[in-house]
C-alpha cells in the first residue's frame, strides 16, 4: 500500500502544512534523528529516501524500513504523539528533502484533523507490517536464503558493503562475508573492486523459493 501525504490529507490540509512547516535539505549520509533524542517536529519526505534503523551499543545496525517521497517515519510519529524519545536512527540514503512541521503546532492540529489522523495511522500500519515481516525473517528465515533474496531483488545491493548488507539482514558482517564467499565459489556472484555482480539469479532464487 502506498501512502501519499498530499493525496491523503487533501489540498487544503497540505497547504496548511506548507504554511507552517519548513523544508529541510539533507545530504547523502546525513543523520536526521538519533535513538533517545526528543522529536522536535513531524517530517514528510518530499524527495529522496531515508533509512530508519536501530543500532546496538557496539555499533551493530539493523535496518527497519525506508521512507520515500510523501511518506513519514511511523516510529518518529508515534514518539512525537506520545511525547516519548525517538526509538530509531534516521539517515538520508541519497540527497533528500523533507517538510518539517513544528512539534507543538502539529500535536495541536493533528487531533482536530481526521485527514491527518488517517494518514498517520496508515503510515504506522504500513511500517508495523514491514517490521513484523522483518521480525519473521530474522526469527524464522535462514540467513543464506534472505541474502540470496536481497541480492536478487534489491537494485543497489551490488554497491553495498558487507556491513550494509548485514544491516539489511539483521546479521553480522562475518556471516555475510562467509556466505558471499560461498556464493562466489559456486558461481552465483562475482566480487570485483567492492562491487557485487549477480551471475546466476536463478540459483539464488532457488535458495529462497525452495
Amino acid at each position: 500500500m502506498e501512502v501519499c501525504a498530499q493525496g491523503s490529507v487533501g489540498d487544503r490540509e497540505w497547504e496548511w502544512a506548507l504554511s507552517v512547516g519548513r523544508v529541510v535539505e539533507l545530504d547523502r549520509g546525513q543523520q536526521f534523528a538519533w535513538q533517545g533524542m526528543e522529536c522536535s517536529g513531524f517530517g514528510v519526505v518530499l524527495t529522496g529516501e531515508l533509512r530508519v534503523f536501530r543500532m546496538s551499543r557496539y555499533g551493530r545496525q539493523v535496518n527497519l524500513y525506508r521512507v520515500g517521497p510523501s511518506e513519514c517515519c511511523g516510529l518518529m510519529a508515534s514518539s512525537l504523539l506520545t511525547g516519548s524519545s525517538c526509538l530509531c536512527y534516521v539517515k538520508a540514503e541519497v540527497v533528500s528533502s523533507l517538510l518539517l512541521l513544528p512539534a507543538s503546532i502539529f500535536q495541536q492540529h493533528v487531533f482536530q484533523s481526521r485527514a491527518w489522523l488517517d494518514y498517520l495511522f496508515a503510515c504506522m500500519h504500513e511500517r508495523m507490517a514491514g517490521m513484523v515481516g522483518l521480525l519473521e525473517d530474522v526469527a524464522f528465515g535462514r540467513v543464506e536464503a534472505r541474502l540470496a533474496r536481497l541480492l536478487v531483488n534489491l537494485a543497489q545491493a551490488g554497491q553495498m558493503t558487507q556491513q550494509q548488507l548485514a544491516a539489511e539482514l539483521g546479521s553480522s558482517r562475518e556471516v555475510v562475508c562467509r556466505l558471499l564467499k560461498k556464493f562466489s565459489d559456486k558461481g552465483y556472484v562475482k566480487a570485483d573492486k567492492g562491487r557485487l555482480t549477480v551471475l546466476d539469479s536463478q540459483s539464488l532464487r532457488h535458495l529462497y523459493q525452495g
